[in-house]
């Protein structure tokens, strides 16, 4: 029941921005290496109103880019199935220089984001709350 209470308060948290071009919700890249973590944050987002997109491994995060460049925002698990999130946020970024990030880690902690490029972090566990108000914020940067 606590898990309901929580996803209650992160859908009531904030607002789903708009990307700045379109009349369109912004679009999200979720790449984490844990299924039942990608699933609910891709869940939680899309119920937010945002245009979700997941993966699991590094090159497949990449082509995802390569394939939708209206991705604004990338959320990079530092532990990916194939890859890890470090290189692809420096792989994305180069190729779309606009990109934010949102780093997420169970075991690493923010002093690691010298291994890429700038962003927030969200240490592992984190609130599904503190997740949307994160979201809302990078995207309003």
């Amino acid at each position: 029941m606590a898990a309901r209470r929580t996803t209650a308060a992160a859908r009531k948290a904030a607002p789903a921005p708009v990307s700045a071009v379109a009349a369109e919700p912004a679009a999200i890249l979720v790449a984490d290496g844990e299924p039942l973590i990608r699933d609910l944050v891709a869940g939680l987002l899309t119920d937010r109103g945002y245009r979700v997109v997941t993966t699991s491994g590094e090159a497949e995060a990449v082509a995802a880019l390569a394939a939708d460049p209206t991705i604004a925002l990338l959320i990079a698990d530092t532990a990916l199935v194939e890859g890890n999130g470090w290189a692809l946020a420096v792989r994305a970024v180069a190729a779309q220089p606009a990109l934010r990030v949102i780093y997420t880690s169970e075991g690493e902690t923010s002093a690691a984001m010298d291994a890429g490029p700038a962003g927030r972090f969200l240490a592992k566990p984190y609130s599904l709350a503190r997740l949307v108000i994160a979201v809302a914020d990078t995207l309003a940067e």
